[in-house]
This record gives C-alpha cells, structure tokens and sequence, in this order.
C-alpha cells in the first residue's frame, strides 16, 4: 500500500517554502541598502554643502555619524526592545560586557570614522572593491588567534580576490606615477582590517548577547565615544550645526531607515534563509555598491577597478561555489539547511558593520 503525504504535511513544506522565499527576499533587501549606504552618505553631505549655515556645511561626516547613530540606537530599541530584559542583563558576563565595549569602540567609531574619511578622499568604487581584502584579513586573524583553517575552496577564493585588491593598487600606483596610494585608499584598507578584527571578536566573545541588546549599545557606545573625541579635538563649536533642523530630518531618513531598517531586515531575513540564499546575495553586494555609485551620484569605475574587480568578482565566486558544492555533499539530506545562530552573529558582524 502506498503511503500519501497527509494535507497538513503538505501545507505545512507550503508554509516552510513561503517562508524561506520570502527570508531570502528580507536578504537581497537589506544587502541593496547595505550597499548603497556609502552613495547615501556621500550624497547627504552634497545636500549639505548646497545648504550651508554661516558658511559651514551641517550635514557634516561628524555630525552624520553622531546623530546618525542616536537615530539608529533609538530604532533598534523600538524594534527590538523585547531583548531588553532584566534577566537578559543579567545573563550578561563581564567577559560580554567587555566584549560589548570593545565592540563599540570598533565598530561604533574606528571602522565608521575611518570610513567616513576614505569617502572624503577617494570614489566609493575603490572604498568597496579595496574594502574586499576584509574577508582575507579575517582568514588571517582566525587562523591566527583561533587556529581556524579555512576550507581550501575559501582559501583560493581569497586568495584570488587578493590578487584583484593588489591588482588594483598596482594599476593605481602606476597611473600615478610610482608606488603611492591616496589617503582614501589608505583608510579604505584600514577600514576593511577594522572590520575584520570586529567580525573575530564578535564570533569569540559576543555569541550569548541578544541582538537587541548589542545592536543598540554598539551604536550608543560609538555615538558617545565618537562626541568627547571630537569634542576634544576639534572644540565645542565643532558639534555647532548638530541640531539644525536639515541635519536631524536627513539622520532620520539615514539612521532610522538605512541603518536600523537594514539591520532588522537581515536579521529577520537570515534567521530563515538559506545558506546558499545569503551567500549568493553577499556574492552580489559590490555589484550592487557599483551600481548605486553610478545611479546616486554618477561615479564611473575607473580602469584599474573594472580590471581589478573583475578579478576579485570571480575570487567571490570561486568562494561561495566551493562552499556550495561542499554543503551539497555533506548535507544533500538537509536541502533547506538554515544557518547556525554562531553563522547568523558571524554573518550580521560583517555585513551590519556599514555605514554607521
């Protein structure tokens, strides 16, 4: 007698399907504002240098990243402030309190400060593209601090897109005339190794935190540690344009849409998705980075970046098709396979680090 799947079964895979399909379509969303947050950032401050106040441009990257990071901290609370919960803090170890600090400190302020500087100085193409050698410099320090060998489908992947990132300082030193990278390029690397050892930490420290709780203190911490650092360098009138009325309906728009709407649609999205689905959305992320330069502010990729990152496109690719491949034969039983909680934290790290 042959044995037919009950209907509640079938709807119930119906309802599993629904559900993954639209996971995947909360990732490829969130990854498009992810990528087009750098052209958003450098647009704002042309909309503030069209509307000056004494002279001085409010919509500032200082002011952006402050304001725009209260903006996002207060989001995330709404969004997420059932994670905020006495026992939660409780649970809290002074090891994830530590973590949470010096996660803030990196990713709150270093990485956005150093990013906000290499789009002051160069295209937001050589921001995205020199920003790849990020996944490598997080191989390294694994391998280092973790003694976590990647698979060798990943190793050759990285080490392809490596060659791109040297190809295009290479190509960039020549046109200039001798070995010299601008200070965009300079921050642009340092920002990609900033992010990198966040990523690290947030994988060895950060995996017993609500995502609530670390989104919003990661920005608070930033946010304030970011103020008294300007504040002491550059003086009180430094924050003078901070409560303009142009600079808070912008941060609005930035911090609430941008950043918190990015980050809780991943988070909802990669929970149910697909390995493979996030993978091949990442995949897509410079691309989509490219494209927004273009439709945002008319940047055209110059030689050395077409040439170079086409090479570092097919390192990702060559990655992520080893990575499929090998989840296919180990798991050929498991065709929905959905990420770990430890490969979402790792996953939110790397791409939630953007913008502020």
């Amino acid at each position: 007698m042959i044995e037919r799947p009950s209907p509640t079964a079938a709807v119930g895979s119906e309802a599993a399907d629904d559900a993954t399909k639209y996971a995947a379509i909360m990732v490829w969303a969130a990854l498009a504002i992810f990528a087009m947050a750098k052209s958003v950032i450098v647009l704002l401050t042309e909309i503030g240098a069209a509307n000056p106040i004494d002279g001085r441009n409010p919509i500032s990257f200082c002011n952006v990243l402050f304001a725009g990071n209260l903006v996002a901290a207060a989001v995330l609370f709404i969004l997420h402030r059932k994670d905020w919960t006495s026992d939660n803090f409780r649970n809290l170890t002074k090891a994830d309190w530590a973590g949470i600090l010096v996660m803030g400190v990196l990713a709150g302020f270093v990485a956005p400060a150093l990013g906000f500087l290499a789009l002051e100085n160069t295209t937001v193409s050589n921001v995205v593209f020199l920003g790849r050698i990020e996944p490598i410099m997080f191989m390294v320090f694994a391998a280092a601090l973790l003694a976590d060998r990647p698979d060798p489908w990943s190793a050759a992947g990285a080490a392809v897109s490596f060659v791109g990132v040297l190809l295009i300082i290479y190509l960039m030193s020549r046109d200039s005339g001798g070995f010299m990278l601008g200070k965009g390029e300079i921050y642009a690397l340092l920002t990609a190794v900033t992010l990198a050892l966040g990523t690290l930490l947030s994988k060895m420290f950060l995996k017993s935190v609500p995502f609530g709780i670390f989104a919003v203190l990661r920005m608070l911490v930033g946010a304030v540690i970011y103020f008294f650092w300007a504040y002491y360098f550059y003086g009180p009138d430094h924050y003078a344009d901070i409560f303009a009325p142009v600079v808070w309906k912008w941060m609005l728009v930035y911090g609430g849409l941008i950043v918190a709407g990015g980050q809780t649609l991943f988070l909802l999205g990669v929970r149910n998705a697909r390995g493979q689905d996030v993978a091949l959305a990442q995949s897509f992320s410079p691309i989509a980075a490219v494209f927004f330069a273009f439709l945002l502010l008319g940047e055209v990729p110059s030689t050395p970046i077409y040439i170079g990152g086409s090479v570092i496109l097919v390192g990702i690719f060559l990655a992520k098709a080893g990575g499929w491949y090998q989840r296919r034969l180990e798991r050929q039983h498991q065709a929905s396979q959905r990420l770990t909680n430890s490969e979402v934290m790792e996953i939110e790290g790397r791409e939630t680090f953007r913008g502020v």
